[in-house]
Formats: C-alpha cells, structure tokens, sequence
C-alpha cells in the first residue's frame, strides 16, 4: 500500500525505492539544458581568477546548498569566492536591488545563486547591466517570467528534460558540481590536490542529505538515493563545522562519533537542521 500511495507501479521503481543505488539512480548532470552554458562560465571565471560570489538563503537547504558550490569552486582552484547570506529581516528571501548594488561595489564578476533566484526578473536585469553575469540555482515555483540569466539550472523551467523534478535546493547545487568534476576529469585524472572526483563527490553527500532532509522535499528518485547515501556519510563525516554542531546537539561525543546509534533522518530533523535554521 505505501509503495501504491507513492505511485510507485514497475519493480524497476520499486527496487530504486527499497534499495537505491548511487551507480544506477543517480542521473548525469549535463541532462540540465543549462549546464554546459553554466561550465563554461565556471571554468572562464576560475581560469581568470575572477570574483565570484555564491548568493545562498537562510535555511538548511540555501545554507547547505551554498557550502557544496563554495567546495566546489575552491577544490578547482577558484582563490576569489566568498558567499553572501541574506539577513530574514533587512534583506529578505533571494535577490534584491541593495545586494545587487553591493556585490557590484564589491567588484563581484560572477554571482550564482542556490536555493533562489528563480523569481528575481529585475534584480537579475540590474546585475546584469552591471556587466555581472549570473548563474541561478533553484528549485523553487517557476513564475511567469523566467530571470535572464546566463544560466539557469532547475529541474521545473519549461522543456527542462532533467528526470527528477523533485530535488531540493542542495542537491541543484550538488548536480552543478557533479558537473564542474566531470568537466575537470574529462582532462585531469585527479583534482588539484591529488583527491580523486569520486572521494570529494561523495564527501559532500552530508550536506545534500541535510538539505533535502531540511526542505521536506518527497524521498523519492534521485533525491531519495542522495539523502541514502547521505545519511551513510553524516556517520562518518570528516565535514568539521557539521562534526561540532553534532556534538554540541548532544548527540555526538568529543570525537565526533554517534552517541546512541547511527544519525538518522529524525537526528537531522531535530537536531540539527533546526540549529542551522535558527541562525537565519
């Protein structure tokens, strides 16, 4: 009956559901219309060394979301990135003209939001004749009129072919960088550290089971193998911010090791998605 409420009909979807696999279920990210246009920006605005800002949000999901593209872009070996959290009370949800203004100020060349921006039409116009080019990330309702971005990477813009519909902002931000490392491996055989692209990937599964364990997306598909996989990887995170926020939720001890048992999608529930919410 639970796997008939799902809409879940074919042993195909059934085995995906009981028993997902990160080899079969998960998709390749250049199925985003958008992503090759996203790369070639990325990989031009690392090359140059150019100022790049990750406009995130306030909650797990745009928190989260916006430390896996941070990651990312520094593991390539982007030296000027910061990130821009907005304040709930003076700036608002997503983009507006006063950030516009001081990313501009700021000298910021490049801005790639996470878990926002699908709705901000003018400030993306005003960005962008401050010759700054965008990037958005999102997975919010699309409105009536799409931003003109540069790129636009979300699961739900008319014509979007991306199978699953249902990811959260975390896990747009994972498949951007899913494909920045396939991009990077088609001519390197490790990263620049010596790590190798499916180590680092796979390390950043925490945050995207955080995220889409955090935006009460539907656990189902893609995002029900990611937070899979990501609950297995939050056991032994070597993530350290996420390792103290364990331990001062009492649920870890000095080492960082599980108190009672494996961490599980109710310790992330009220644990610890509620302490990173609570500081936006």
């Amino acid at each position: 009956r639970l796997l008939w409420n799902r809409n879940l009909r074919t042993q195909a979807q059934i085995d995906e559901f009981l028993n997902p696999d990160y080899s079969q279920d998960i998709h390749d990210p250049f199925i985003f219309q958008d992503m090759q246009k996203a790369l070639d920006i990325i990989f031009e605005a690392i090359d140059l060394q150019k100022n790049i800002v990750v406009h995130g949000d306030y909650d797990a999901d745009g928190v989260t979301a916006s430390a896996i593209i941070i990651s990312g872009l520094r593991k390539l070996g982007a030296k000027n990135v910061s990130v821009f959290i907005p304040h709930r009370e003076t700036d608002g949800y997503g983009l507006n003209p006063k950030t516009i203004e001081l990313l501009h100020n700021q000298g910021t060349d490049l801005i790639i939001t996470c878990d926002c921006g699908i709705s901000n039409f003018n400030e993306v116009a005003l960005a962008k004749s401050k010759n700054m080019q965008v990037i958005v990330t999102d997975h919010h309702a699309i409105p009536a009129k799409l931003p003109e971005a540069d790129a636009i990477i979300h699961p739900l813009v008319p014509g979007e072919p991306y199978p699953d519909k249902g990811l959260c902002g975390g896990a747009v931000a994972f498949k951007l960088v899913q494909g920045m490392l396939k991009r990077y491996a088609q001519s390197n055989s490790t990263l620049p550290d010596g790590q190798t692209f499916e180590s680092f990937e796979k390390w950043m599964l925490d945050l995207v089971a955080i995220a889409s364990i955090g935006d009460m997306v539907p656990l189902l598909g893609e995002s029900r193998t990611l937070t899979r996989y990501g609950l297995t990887v939050i056991n032994k995170t070597r993530n350290l911010g996420l390792k103290k926020l364990l331990i001062m939720a009492g649920v870890a001890d000095e080492n960082g090791q599980p108190k009672r048992g494996a961490y599980d999608a109710y310790t992330m529930s009220f644990q610890i998605i509620p302490r990173i919410n609570a500081a936006g």
